[in-house]
């Protein structure tokens, strides 16, 4: 069995600023008397201790994409619309099909004035007019006793055009 001394690295390996790192790297090996594969002179074999730490957070999700939270809520991420805020939610209790809209109402300038999160109580097609838009963001699909599905349609932020009476034209960005 090669002893730790025949263990060489080269000069061009910087040193690790985070000792934490550096165990991490330098633990994940370990010196077997076997080599790893036939013909092989070098003794490495993958160590068994886990590797700790690490992010151990939700995995980051696109803007205004709809989410499950739990048996009964969906959460949508936050994003924009033409630069203004969509705060993010993660209560949006579900227990039917839910359809989750943005509401994008319009100044007399036909401006955005405000855009928030709309959940109807049901589940058809909302009409916009001249002064508001809907925009379908994702849908949601509840059986025996849980949210079973979810569909996220925006997956981006979005971009917004008024084009006259109630038409709006809606763009991921």
């Amino acid at each position: 069995m090669p002893d730790t001394s025949d263990i060489r690295i080269p000069a061009f390996v910087a040193p690790v600023a985070d000792p934490q790192v550096g165990d991490i790297y330098f633990e994940a090996v370990s010196i077997s008397s076997e080599p790893t594969s036939r013909g092989s002179d070098e003794a490495f074999e993958v160590a068994s201790n886990p590797i700790t730490g690490g992010g151990g957070g939700v995995a980051a999700r696109d803007p205004l994409t709809i989410y499950r939270v739990d048996d009964d809520n969906i959460g949508i991420q936050g994003g924009t619309v033409n630069n203004i805020e969509v705060p993010s939610q993660n209560d949006i209790e579900v227990t039917t099909e839910t359809r989750v809209w943005l509401k994008i109402t319009l100044d007399s300038n036909k401006d955005i004035s405000t855009v928030e999160v709309h959940v109807p109580n049901n589940t058809t097609a909302l009409d916009s007019t001249d002064s508001i838009a809907y925009v379908s963001i994702g849908r949601a699909f509840y059986s025996n006793g849980a949210i079973t599905v979810v569909d996220a349609y925006a997956n981006g932020s979005l971009g917004y055009n008024y084009g006259g009476g109630d038409y709006h034209f809606i763009y991921r960005r």
